[in-house]
Parts: structure tokens; sequence; C-alpha cells
């Protein structure tokens, strides 16, 4: 298989090369985050490092399959170090599959000369007892499905025009190890293995049945503004007996926890505050979605608020969904020195009459300060603004360095 290059995580891998924290790269199971480290290590050899001075432990590979514990994990790779002195890189795929193994990272470090990278799957694994064992807080980089740019690139020697690319990656979604396989089988394996593996073992779920019908709502409800409560209005119409409102904050926190579908926070402009009871969720790739729903409208808006959502999140900024009053824009993306807001729509140009229009910019313009306000559309020719609010077409967006 063609292994995709990454080069925004490898640079960040480099960027923290030699620190004295450990390194984790978290995301979903099938990101792609042990082609990445695969990835750095090349490049470190490439820059000069000698092959045995790095130490590469996969534990879902048939050598490591029997490491399951801490006290094995550590004799393993301290086999590997032959000069006690010597400096080493150790770049571990798939820790959280090693019970204890914060205790064994916690030892490397006391004991050798240890540049530690990681790979996780599933729940959070950084808290504060692994800060204390460790005496630092982790470097933890989040890992997402290919932008459209990188998953544009793989496909453009193909010849394809790019409307259809970017059609096939709303519905086959960008998991970079299924772009040379057959997709809709193998995503129905990874979404499987990640609900058994990642979310249901680790959380050790005895009935597992509520959790998939929450999991299907998420998908249903993508991108709309939901309550505990008001999932818990859903289930009501859907069985006699739905779980207490508690369970079901519980188990939506695992799938989140899982990196299977991410919270946006809802901020209310007027009252200047977040509001804690009320989020969006977006499933972390549309193919997952495609193969939960069947057929569906891909340009659908909700849809499109998804692709938008992360790769807002792959420029590293800080995203809410946005109300006002009773109107709603789809993000409020804020930077450390900086804040826009985005509101995105499939067409401007097919819209029946003037009030249509108004309605797409009435959130917009009811915002009454001084930053950026911009519509993505999936309208083509647009790149101006009208009283004060830039157009540009989706597509171009997401090709923009």
């Amino acid at each position: 298989m063609k292994l995709i290059d990454r080069p925004v995580y490898v640079d960040k891998l480099l960027q923290y090369r030699d620190r004295n924290e450990i390194k984790i790269l978290s995301g979903v199971r099938g990101v792609g985050k042990s082609s990445i480290l695969n990835l750095f290590r090349q490049k470190l050899i490439d820059e000069g490092v000698n092959i045995e001075d790095i130490i590469r432990v996969d534990l879902e590979s048939a050598e490591c399959c029997f490491i399951s514990h801490a006290v094995t994990l550590y004799g393993f790779i301290s086999d590997k170090i032959i000069i006690q002195d010597k400096k080493y890189f150790l770049l571990i795929d798939e820790v959280q599959r090693v019970k204890g193994w914060q205790k064994t990272i916690a030892a490397l470090k006391s004991n050798f000369q240890v540049d530690i990278y990681l790979s996780n799957s599933g729940a959070n694994v950084i808290d504060d007892s692994l800060c204390d064992k460790l005496k630092h807080r982790p470097i933890e980089i989040h890992v997402l499905p290919l932008s459209f740019k990188e998953y544009h690139n793989f496909f453009k020697s193909d010849s394809l025009p790019i409307d259809k690319i970017f059609s096939d990656y709303l519905r086959f979604g960008s998991m970079p190890l299924l772009m040379e396989t057959d997709r809709l089988e193998h995503l129905r394996d990874l979404f499987f293995s990640t609900m058994s593996q990642d979310i249901f073992a680790i959380n050790k779920i005895a009935d597992n049945s509520i959790l998939i019908l929450l999991t299907k709502i998420l998908f249903t409800e993508t991108g709309k503004v939901h309550s505990f409560n008001s999932i818990n209005k859903i289930l009501l119409e859907i069985m006699d007996k739905p779980p207490a409102v508690r369970t079901i904050e519980n188990y939506i926190k695992m799938l989140v926890n899982s990196k299977l579908f991410y919270a946006v926070p809802v901020f209310d402009i007027k009252s200047n505050y977040t509001l804690t009871r009320y989020t969006k969720y977006y499933p972390v790739d549309l193919g997952f979605y495609s193969m939960v729903m069947g057929s569906h409208e891909i340009y659908d808006i909700n849809i499109l608020e998804c692709v938008v959502y992360f790769e807002l999140l792959r420029l590293g900024v800080k995203v809410s969904t946005c109300k006002i009053g009773n109107k709603k824009v789809a993000f409020i993306v804020e930077s450390a020195d900086n804040k826009m807001y985005i509101h995105i729509t499939d067409s401007l140009r097919n819209l029946k009459n003037k009030s249509e229009a108004a309605k797409i910019f009435a959130p917009l313009r009811s915002i009454n300060d001084h930053y950026s306000k911009w519509i993505l559309t999936l309208d083509k020719g647009y790149d101006h603004s009208a009283d004060g609010i830039r157009i540009s077409n989706i597509i171009d967006f997401l090709m923009e360095e």
C-alpha cells in the first residue's frame, strides 16, 4: 500500500524532537497514527540517526502480540537497549493495549536516555496520575483523517475533476489506510473494531444495545444542537424505558473520548457565555456516516459543516457554534489574537427570492463587532464581499494554504 505523506504531523514530531516530554499521537483507530510514526522513523534515518538507535514497537503486530502487561513491555524494550548511556528513540504504537504502560514509560525515562513517541487509540490516556509518574504533562498531538487537500493530492494523478474528488470525499470519508482497498467493507470492519476494542472493552459495558442506539442517533443528528435531555426525548420515542439522563451523558462521553465523535460547544454571543448544557456532535469521518446512514444527500448543510469543522481543527484554532438570540451561525473561530465567524450554505444562487437570501445573511448581520464574517457555499465564482461579509467557495477554502 502507498504510504501517504502526512507532513503536518511529521513536522510536529520533529519540532518536539529531543524534548524531555513524551509525545503522544491520539486519534480514532485507523486514522494513520502508525504510518505517521513510520514516516517519522524514516525522517530520523534520513537526518542521520542510526537505524539501530530507533526502537520501534507495534503492539498490534505478531512480534509483540504477547505483550499485555507493563513488566513484559519493559523487559522487551530494555533488552533492545544495548548501551545504557546511549540515546535511543522509542516509538510505541497502540500503547493503550498494555495494562499499566504508564509505569513502563516512567521507568524507561528514569533508567535510560530515551526520546519517547507513542500512539493511542480510544479513551484519553493523559490524566493526573500519568503526569505525576512522568513529572511532566505529555505533548499530545491530535491526528485527524486526511484533509481534503491531502485526499485531493492522492487522487489528482487519476485525472479526476476536483468536483468528483470532493463528492467522493464526502461520501466515502478519508481514512488514509482505506484509500487503496474496498472502502465500504473495510470501513465497516474499522468501525466495529473501534466500537468493540476502544469503547465496549475499555469501558467494560455489559449491555451494548443502548450505546449502539445512541451512536446511530448521533449520526442521525449530525450537526444539530442537543442536550442530554433532548437526546433522552428521542429515546423516549423509540423505547418504553430509556436509560437515565446521567447514563446517556456517560455513554456519549465514551463516544467522544474514543474520538469517534467530536463535541462542539455552543457560545451565546449575547450573554458572552458558553452554554454547557448544549452541544453539536460531528462524526470523525464521513465514511462512517455513510456506512451507518446508507444513502444520503452528500451536499446536506450539516455534512458540509462537518467538513469545514475538521478543517478548522487542523488549523489549531478554537471552534464553537454560535448563538445570537434565536439565530445561529455555524462556527465562531478564535485564535490567540483574532476571531471570525463562518456560516455555511449549499447555494446562494439557487435561492428562490430575496427573503431566503436575507435569512442566510441575517445571523452574521446581527453580530455587532468588527471581526471577519464569512459565508462558505458550493457556488463557484464567488470570492468577494457583500455588506462586509466575505463569500467563498467551500472547495477553494479547503484547498487554500
